[in-house]
């Protein structure tokens, strides 16, 4: 909507009828309803300085009005998942009418949303005690208690929520999750199952279905099932008015394919971009610009483009991760040949150097991710203790971020560690595209990688050094359930915790595996 200034409601809701996305770049002044209407377009681009404003007539009861006004504007922003600016809108129109249990319901989505959970959970509780029959306070109110870590608070309430409404999918659909995150698969399938009954278009169930049946190792399923991941609000993407490649003959047309969520997921599916290559496609990359430079050693990619950069031509796109379902999505079908990535000569003999007077076996660690999504996955360094009494082999950490801190505390002479080589803050030294060749070029110099689930472990597999990733006791899907090698990596062994947490068993299997391999 270049140029445009004002877009009325009726002006919204018929591009909504007649194209599939908008973009508001130019659009600096809507109406709370006009902008709830074009919210229903498939892809939404709202600029956060976007004014909203509204105009109300003066009237015997002004807060009706303004409430009003607040509750739609608050519900279009939650929409947008502008989480904090929601809340802020229903904490306004709640002390216009603090006897309306959904103005205090969709406060605490928002405030949910803006991971301010101890207040979501009072707004939730007060919608509760102004209609404790609502079955979807209670299901929100348990999925809200599982974030918190109280499950058994959580399936109390989601079970109350189906009493109360057997029907309700959005309760069915928290209990599947909270099956999930407890490791009772089976369970979780059939409550998944039971939300798609009640609410086939459901795309969070959908997705949630496709994570189950990857666990299971079902990929012809799972990845079909995982398409339904775009409808989910939590994925949205930058929006392309080129349409989406669903398999079609690419003889002769420009593939763009672009990248989601985290590095490791990029570094698991670039594996892919050979067959897109085969299939007689031009292959770009729309990727951050700091993996450039590792990613060129990748097969089947002609260019790269920014991601947040001017796109070239091209015909048709899709992600990375959608190429299984485009392919041969059966887990015997993964390309496994290894190293499909490899680390720059000139570096790889620089670290050489570095780590030329170690003695014993060269192991690589890493204990930290991405604590902010999945804390689960991390583990304290103190925790590989056992690991620093294996006889003959040296540590070398690739530790990077907030997590490096943890070396000070080792480095102490009464900690009793032995010397644990910061190769991770080294390769950190520079600009941020440096980084992973650095860290590709110190791996290529190791026995062995022990690492936590995080980016370096797809490191380490695409370039097919030994890795040995310590999992959480209910770990990604892509890790399936009880095995301990990797359907994606033959270089990879898995250990896993036995029970929720128990990080030192995972390092007493790992420093054994060490003493006797």
């Amino acid at each position: 909507l270049p140029g445009l200034k004002t877009i009325s409601p009726e002006a919204a809701r018929a591009l909504a009828a007649t194209i599939g996305h908008v973009e508001c770049a130019g659009v600096v002044e809507i109406t709370p309803q006009a902008l709830l209407a074009v919210r229903a377009t498939p892809r939404l681009k709202v600029p956060s300085q976007l004014k909203i404003t509204a105009f109300i007539p003066a009237q015997p009861n002004m807060n009706v009005a303004m409430k009003g006004f607040f509750q739609d504007l608050g519900a279009a922003l939650l929409l947008n998942r502008r989480f904090a600016e929601a809340a802020q809108c229903f904490e306004r129109a709640t002390p216009l009418d603090r006897s309306d249990p959904a103005l205090h319901h969709k406060l605490g989505v928002s405030l949910a949303g803006a991971g301010q959970l101890e207040a979501a959970e009072a707004s939730f509780r007060e919608a509760l005690r102004l209609d404790r029959f609502m079955a979807a306070y209670h299901s929100d109110l348990g999925h809200l208690l599982q974030r918190r870590g109280r499950r058994e608070e959580a399936m109390a309430a989601i079970r109350r929520a189906l009493q109360l409404d057997p029907k309700c999918a959005a309760a069915h659909l928290n209990l599947g999750l909270l099956h999930e995150v407890e490791g009772r698969q089976t369970e979780a399938l059939a409550s998944i199952e039971a939300a798609l009954a009640l609410a086939p278009d459901n795309a969070d169930a959908h997705a949630t279905l496709a994570m189950l049946l990857l666990r299971q190792g079902d990929g012809a399923r799972g990845w079909q099932e995982y398409e339904w991941r775009w409808l989910c609000p939590v994925f949205a993407v930058r929006a392309l008015m080129h349409p989406r490649w669903q398999g079609e003959p690419l003889a002769g047309r420009t593939l763009l394919l672009t990248v989601e969520q985290g590095l490791g997921d990029t570094l698991q599916f670039i594996r892919y971009c050979p067959l897109a290559k085969k299939s007689g496609a031009r292959v770009v990359l729309s990727c951050p610009r700091r993996l450039f430079r590792l990613l060129s050693t990748a097969e089947g990619i002609d260019d790269f483009v920014a991601d947040d950069g001017p796109l070239p031509d091209f015909d048709c796109y899709t992600s990375l991760m959608s190429l299984p379902a485009r392919f041969d999505a059966r887990p015997e079908a993964i390309p496994r040949a290894v190293p499909y990535l490899t680390a720059e000569a000139a570096r790889v003999a620089h670290w050489a150097g570095v780590l030329a007077d170690l003695p014993g076996k060269k192991v690589g660690i890493v204990w930290q991710g991405n604590t902010s999504i999945s804390p689960e996955r991390s583990l304290p360094l103190e925790a590989l203790e056992p690991l620093s009494r294996v006889p003959g082999i040296s540590l070398v950490s690739l530790q990077q971020g907030p997590g490096k801190a943890e070396l000070e505390l080792v480095s102490r002479e009464e900690s009793g560690w032995p010397r644990v080589v910061d190769a991770g803050g080294m390769a950190e030294e520079g600009d941020t595209e440096a980084a992973f060749v650095e860290t590709a070029a110190a791996l290529k110099n190791l026995d062995l990688l022990v690492t936590c689930d995080t980016s370096i472990a797809h490191l380490a597999g695409a370039l097919g050094i030994p890795v040995w990733v310590m999992l959480p006791h209910v770990a990604d899907w892509r890790w399936q359930v009880d095995r301990d090698d990797s359907p994606w990596y033959p270089t990879m062994r898995l250990f896993r915790q036995p029970l929720a947490g128990d990080w030192p068993a995972v390092a007493r299997q790992v420093a054994e595996a060490l003493g006797t391999g």
